[in-house]
């Protein structure tokens, strides 16, 4: 874990995975969540949620933090933030205080200025409990 290596004009973080390296966090997850496993077919994000939460629970760590900025022209972020962090404190039994949601726009540009999609951007501060 934690290796450099460079690639395609950019810098990727090789991950270690249950023995085995992963290079993009889409990677990562299909290791833990494989399309064809009809145990996650039709799931509430909030069930995969829960279950990465145990898995870091689990390893001895804890969240400290959460940082995410959800990028979209429409529909306006602002009026939903308090309840979308009061949603995600109940499901990771953490204070809201600790989950940072910020919004932006990509001014029209790629499929979220098409209105096609929406795109989030996380980071999670984890803290060793042991």
């Amino acid at each position: 874990m934690g290796s450099r290596r460079a690639g395609a004009g950019h810098k990727n973080q090789t991950k270690q995975y249950k023995g085995q390296k992963c290079d993009s966090f889409k990677t990562f997850t299909v290791h833990l969540f494989p399309p064809n496993d009809n145990q996650w077919k039709d799931c509430n994000s909030d069930v995969f949620l829960k279950h990465i939460h145990n898995l870091i629970l689990e390893k001895g760590y804890q969240i400290g933090n959460i940082d995410t900025t959800i990028i979209c022209e429409k529909p306006k972020i602002k009026p939903y933030i308090s309840s979308i962090q009061t949603n995600l404190s109940e499901i990771l039994g953490i204070n809201h205080k600790q989950i940072s949601i910020k919004a932006t726009t990509t001014e029209k540009l790629g499929f979220c200025g098409r209105e096609e999609g929406i795109a989030v951007q996380a980071v999670c501060l984890l803290e060793k409990t042991t």
